[in-house]
């Protein structure tokens, strides 16, 4: 009798945790706020006060101001590197972003590739051909 309880109680804590998605992003998994943006021969930006957002969970990232989540994307990682693209308004799935839309959060383009520079507990740094992009985690 003591067997058969023990092993319906692993059975039942397996199947739990089993059920729940697990972060596929090590460390880039997560909120993070964009603090600023270095473009090529112009000054840098600090849009700390601007409280701009980037949140990566599975293969989405979203891009939001002020806790409104207004683009989401979704983007493929490498051990170097970040593609990010189609993004589509989110209060409109159907309705993609323009890169002008996609600017103000250091974007150039509706998809864009990132060197990875750093990328630890605190601190994400992404550079591509035009742009440096300096993030905290949140």
């Amino acid at each position: 009798m003591k067997k058969s309880i023990v092993l319906f109680a692993l059975i039942v804590i397996t199947c739990m945790s089993s059920c729940g998605k697990l972060p596929k992003n090590g460390r880039l998994d997560g909120m993070w706020q964009l603090m600023k943006i270095e473009k090529v021969g112009e000054d840098a930006i600090d849009t700390k006060e601007d409280r701009l957002f980037y949140s990566v969970q599975l293969d989405l990232l979203a891009l939001q101001k002020v806790g409104i989540i207004e683009y989401l994307g979704r983007f493929t990682q490498t051990q170097d590197s970040l593609f990010v693209y189609d993004f589509r308004l989110k209060a409109d799935n159907a309705v993609f972003a323009t890169k002008e839309q996609l600017q103000v959060y250091g974007l150039n383009n509706t998809s864009e590739r990132f060197g990875i520079e750093k990328l630890d507990d605190k601190k994400l740094i992404l550079r591509s051909e035009k742009t440096l992009l300096t993030l905290r985690k949140f």
